[in-house]
């Protein structure tokens, strides 16, 4: 597959790959998973029938993410830039200019629109990168999947592995791609999403906290055509609270002094203001937040 998308116009590509997506959304397990999602987002008075209907269009949008996966070897950099557009605003410009310092940043993203493309975008601009990816159970599919990502000077590190060159990377003024919605690390912690209460991944708070390095949280959502387009959002680090440690990073870990309760408010502060970006983006396209698992351990029941 590799090696044919990339021979395919990009357009006809995406078609082709969405078009399963009804079959795949009514016989694929994680749909339960992808309806109690959606439910939590639009909320317990949204009619059953809008729910089901977003189901098919998200797992649409997740088959051409896989194509954009597929196809990004083969797409030269001025083909990235085609397909994918930073919106022209304030916030895009400061995070523009976070990520074309040699200060180093940690870019934080939902699993909104396509991750593969929007790192690859930054990566261009940035010049180096690090994504950490949750490590698949076969390791043989990972390996290929690393491989398909693994462009424009794009570091691809397994999240069991990932505290030491994680910091290198920072040091060396490169971005460090963190998922925000999806604890890839083991390091969740109780907070409130949609005003409702899950458990949620605190390393990217954790490493600013350590290393003063910038937050960019930014989300991506694909328009009609194809085109992605990306919001982002900087977040500045509060002062130095903590030294680099060991290499390890993320698990707020118990307050026992003064100077963890202050830490964990301040871990609670950045995460609330990169999940209220979370909250505005995935509200404003619901049917591209493509996770297949339950984001929160209480269903909503459905409505008749």
């Amino acid at each position: 597959m590799s090696a044919l998308a990339p021979r395919i116009p990009r357009r006809v590509g995406l078609w082709l790959f969405g078009l399963p997506a009804p079959l795949v959304a009514r016989l694929a397990p994680s749909r339960h998973a992808v309806r109690d999602n959606l439910r939590h987002v639009l909320g317990a008075a949204t009619p059953e029938s809008e729910v089901r209907r977003l189901v098919p269009r998200v797992y649409r949008n997740q088959l051409m993410n896989y194509f954009d996966m597929f196809a990004g070897p083969g797409m030269r950099p001025e083909e990235v830039e085609r397909s994918v557009r930073l919106v022209d605003d304030d916030e895009t410009a400061e995070a523009l200019a976070v990520l074309e310092s040699d200060e180093g940043c940690v870019v934080v993203a939902p699993h909104v629109g396509s991750l593969d493309l929007s790192a690859r975008l930054f990566t261009l601009v940035a010049s180096d990168g690090l994504a950490v990816v949750e490590h698949l159970a076969s390791d043989p599919v990972f390996q290929v999947v690393c491989d398909l990502r693994r462009q424009d000077g794009l570091e691809i590190v397994s999240a069991d592995r990932a505290g030491v060159a994680i910091l290198r990377a920072l040091r060396r003024g490169h971005v460090v791609f963190l998922a925000a919605d999806r604890d890839t690390t083991d390091s969740s912690v109780p907070v409130d999403l949609f005003g409702h209460p899950t458990m949620l991944p605190d390393g990217y708070a954790q490493l600013a906290l350590r290393t003063g390095a910038p937050i960019v949280v930014a989300a991506s959502a694909r328009r009609p055509g194809g085109q992605l387009e990306i919001r982002c959002r900087v977040i500045r680090t509060p002062p130095e609270t903590g030294g680099e440690g060991d290499g390890s990073y993320g698990g707020s870990g118990a307050t026992d002094s003064p100077g963890d309760a202050q830490r964990g408010r301040a871990v609670r502060a950045l995460m609330r203001q990169v999940l209220g970006f979370v909250e505005e983006r995935v509200r404003e396209d619901p049917d591209q937040w493509v996770l297949f698992t339950r984001v929160w351990p209480e269903p909503i029941p459905e409505q008749q």
